[in-house]
């Protein structure tokens, strides 16, 4: 099998373990889930397009990550949520966010979790499928891969226990309206830059190196305490949240203290958190086009560490390269 069959039959596998995984997030919701988009389309994805494009994180066994061309009404889809209530997010799809307003910061948290957990079904049911050798593009494990994807399938089916945890925390909590369950670090950067993200994550190491969470398999049966990423520009700013449960605050505290960090240094710090962690980004073309050669290879670097630390079993370190800054 040459590399662009497999890229072809891997694409076709995803979309079969999409299908065979949509659902609305709500979890008593019988609805059609319909193509949601998990950072507002209208409001921040047209802002940050060319002619209808933006660029998204792509990985292709030759190139490994790197960032390609996408169109703005697919650019981070996904069948999560049912038309219903994908109206929840009217708040923040429609109007400007106001720093501090704690049910907007709700409302993109709940969306990057909503959008985590179906990646990760899609990731188990992918897995599932090559393991088994059920699949209608007869990919098979090789047998020298085949203990690690076996571990890589436990993990991801623990995670999405825990994640399911996470969305009863999250329905409740909406259906409440007791917002005050997450708190958030908010970081506000001096200018418009046009990068949009929105993810949810168990992030490994503080800033001084001290476990957050242990993500390898002899701590699967442990809690995570996961986090709520969300970045977009915003009038003549660009603001970056990042929330977490109240209950976790004594592990997500360090992140208060770069609130008030000179712009360099937040910059550098969300510039390692997006790479390290966060797939679901986009980036305005020419904004790409603009960065130098060294950014550019950095961030594929970062990306291609993160597809690999699974394998090289170290836990990611907050700033892997405190050199990189992809806000210039």
């Amino acid at each position: 099998m040459d590399n662009d069959d497999f890229i072809r039959k891997h694409r076709e596998l995803m979309k079969d373990s999409a299908i065979a995984t949509k659902g609305c997030y709500l979890p008593k919701c019988k609805n059609n889930p319909i193509k949601a988009h998990s950072i507002s389309n209208n409001k921040l994805l047209r802002g940050i397009s060319e002619k209808g494009i933006v660029l998204r994180v792509d990985w292709t066994p030759e190139e490994g990550c790197h960032l390609t061309e996408c169109g703005r009404g697919l650019a981070s889809t996904f069948k999560g949520f049912c038309d219903e209530h994908d109206k929840i997010f009217e708040n923040i799809d429609t109007k400007d966010y106001t720093v501090g307003d704690i049910r907007q910061e709700f409302l993109f948290a709940m969306r990057g979790a909503a959008k985590e957990l179906n990646a990760k079904g899609i990731a188990s049911a992918s897995t599932n499928a090559i393991l088994s050798g059920n699949n209608r593009q007869g990919l098979c494990v090789i047998e020298e891969f085949k203990d690690e994807m076996k571990v890589f399938d436990i993990g991801q089916y623990i995670s999405i226990i825990d994640q399911n945890k996470t969305r009863s925390i999250l329905i409740d909590t909406l259906s409440k309206k007791k917002y005050h369950v997450l708190e958030s670090a908010r970081f506000v950067l001096d200018r418009y830059y046009p990068i949009v993200a929105s993810s949810s994550f168990n992030m490994e190491l503080d800033n001084n190196g001290n476990i957050i969470n242990n993500v390898f398999p002899e701590a699967y049966s442990e809690k995570m305490k996961p986090c709520f990423f969300t970045l977009f520009p915003q009038g003549d700013k660009t603001f970056c949240i990042i929330s977490y449960f109240r209950k976790h605050r004594r592990d997500y505290r360090f992140l208060k203290s770069f609130e008030d960090a000179k712009d360099a240094d937040k910059k550098v710090l969300i510039s390692n958190i997006l790479a390290s962690y966060v797939e679901n980004f986009f980036i305005k073309p020419s904004y790409w086009e603009s960065l130098n050669y060294k950014t550019k290879n950095q961030l594929r670097c970062l990306l291609n560490k993160t597809i690999l630390r699974e394998v090289s079993q170290r836990l990611v370190a907050l700033i892997e390269d405190a050199e990189f800054n992809i806000f210039q």
